[in-house]
């Protein structure tokens, strides 16, 4: 008797769950994708440093890359299940993001300045001071 309750109530339960998961993944999609996009783009730009440099490229740092991503995603799940059920604020979510983004975009500049000797944190700075001094 008990399983044909619950055989009955399958279909609800396996709605019930896939729309949970769906509702809490929707908030931090962008925040994935952005993350996935920061890794990327750091991964290209390590790989370019390390070719301009002569550098051997090993399966040993290509790794290092899976661990990274797999890492962050489990880190920014975490922190808004913790923003949810805790705190129901986006605050965890927000300052892991932060972090996160800032360390993928100064590996990012390190790995143009590598590859090019171009420091882009003073090209950005310039951008926006002459920006800021043509609408003065």
């Amino acid at each position: 008797m008990k399983h044909e309750i619950l055989y009955d109530n399958m279909p609800s339960f396996i709605a019930y769950l896939t729309g949970g998961i769906i509702v809490f993944f929707t908030g931090i999609v962008p925040i994935l994708i952005t993350t996935i996009v920061l890794i990327i783009a750091d991964t290209f730009s390590g790989i370019w440093a390390a070719l301009k440099n002569k550098e051997k490229i090993t399966s040993a740092r290509m790794s290092n890359v899976l661990a990274k991503f797999f890492l962050y995603i489990i880190i920014i799940i975490c922190a808004h299940a913790i923003d949810i059920y805790m705190i129901n604020l986006p605050v965890f979510l927000y300052a892991t993001t932060a972090a996160i983004s800032t360390v993928e975009f100064t590996s990012i500049v390190e790995n143009v300045y590598k590859a090019t000797g171009i420091n882009l944190i003073k090209v950005i700075i310039n951008f926006i001071k002459k920006g800021r001094d043509e609408h003065i």
